[in-house]
Formats: C-alpha cells, sequence, structure tokens
C-alpha cells in the first residue's frame, strides 16, 4: 500500500520533529486498554531514491505516539494505533556537514537535513487492521 504523495507547502523544523520523536518513543503504545495497534514496515524515498537516514512518527487521534528510525530507506513501527495518524518525517543525508561553532571555537560535524520543505507537515493516514505495509514516496517540488 502506498500513501499519498502529495506534501503540504509548509515549512518543518526537523529539531521539532526529533524532539516529538523522542517524546513519541517514551509515550510508545497504543494509549492504554482498548486501543488495537498493529506493526508497520515499508519504505520511504524522496524523490523514487531510499531517505540513508532519518526517523518517522505517528501520532495517532487519540492519546499516545509511536516512532522508528529509518535506515536505508526502511523503517518498521510498532505499536501504530489503528485509524487515522498524522505521520511526520525526519530525513538526513548519508553524509555530513561541518559548520564552525564560534561560541566554543569548534568544528562540528552535523547531518544534511534533506527532507523537501514541501513535506515538513507531514501527511494523514489511515491505519487499518490489515495495514502491514505502507511506502511513503516522497517528492520536492520540482
Amino acid at each position: 500500500m502506498k500513501s499519498s504523495s502529495k506534501c503540504s507547502t509548509s515549512a518543518f523544523s526537523s529539531f521539532g520533529l526529533g524532539a516529538m520523536l523522542a517524546a513519541g518513543l517514551l509515550l510508545a503504545g497504543c494509549g492504554g486498554p482498548g486501543y488495537r495497534c498493529v506493526t508497520v514496515s515499508g519504505t520511504v524515498t524522496i524523490d523514487d531514491k531510499p531517505v540513508p537516514k532519518g526517523s518517522i512518527t505517528f501520532t495517532p487521534t487519540g492519546p499516545g505516539q509511536t516512532g522508528a528510525p529509518i535506515t536505508d530507506g526502511k523503517y518498521r513501527c510498532e505499536n501504530v494505533p489503528l485509524g487515522k495518524n498524522h505521520v511526520t518525517f525526519e530525513a538526513r543525508a548519508a553524509e555530513t556537514q561541518k559548520i564552525r561553532d564560534v561560541a566554543n571555537n569548534v568544528d562540528r560535524e552535523v547531518p544534511i537535513d534533506i527532507l523537501p520543505e514541501a513535506c515538513g507537515a507531514g501527511q494523514d493516514v489511515e491505519i487499518q487492521p490489515d495495514t502491514t505495509v505502507l511506502d511513503f514516496p516522497l517528492k520536492s517540488s520540482r
């Protein structure tokens, strides 16, 4: 199953998603008794190329949040609640870039954010009981 590859046009903060993912992993789960969950796996690509590194976060309309790392375009996320979920992404290149930390007078290697700006707001998906594979073919706005 493929999700819609249409991305929003709003800006995205990868720092914000990183913080959300960290919080989500702490809160991972289905939100308590009565919530049904599934394990979802698939691929995340940008312009048909696998995302080298990153993360994916599923946020349901109810309580909780869960996420997983993306490695070489692949992810496997457990405890994804059934129903409507908002999916957000963090995507980084395999290589890093050097920046100068002038406050501490040192060079630092930092990841290169490759998520197209148009995809920053994420997208909504409907998770069904039989949803086990969900691919996200993201497109840059060229």
